[in-house]
């Protein structure tokens, strides 16, 4: 993880860990990527509609709708390890 937007969650250092086969699913911490898979970010999933993601971030507390053809790969965040 870089940054604290998930702290205290997620922490800066820590590594999580996300399984491929999961599908996103309501009320889980997810990873979202962008198309080129060199943007990435961590949230808790808390809606979806055809056309984006809506996604909370602890620190600040946000709700922000990321639009579903800008960050199409979305998986199912299934634990962390302390750096």
């Amino acid at each position: 993880m870089i940054g604290d937007s998930a702290a205290p969650r997620y922490e800066a250092g820590d590594t999580v860990y996300i399984d491929p086969t999961l599908p996103p699913a309501i009320s889980r911490w997810c990873a979202f990527w962008q198309a080129d898979r060199r943007t990435a970010r961590v949230g808790k999933l808390v809606g979806i509609t055809d056309g984006s993601w809506e996604v909370e971030q602890l620190h600040p507390r946000v709700t922000q709708e990321l639009a579903r053809a800008d960050w199409p790969h979305v998986r199912r965040i299934t634990g962390c390890g302390s750096a």
